[in-house]
């Protein structure tokens, strides 16, 4: 059996809900795990994360 590879290839081209829905379909996240990520209580809001960058 193949390893599966967490590389998104084009995932920084991807705006926030594009980049949710790979991870769910990438990581079989429910919808309820998709709320918790998309700005559940006490997280970083979607619009501010989308300003971030990796260093």
């Amino acid at each position: 059996m193949g390893m599966k590879n967490s590389r998104l290839q084009g995932f920084y081209q991807l705006n926030p809900f594009e980049r949710l829905q790979m991870v769910k379909s990438f990581d079989g996240l429910n919808e309820e795990d998709l709320h918790k990520l998309h700005g559940g209580q006490g997280t970083l809001s979607i619009e501010r994360a989308d300003k971030m960058i990796e260093t």
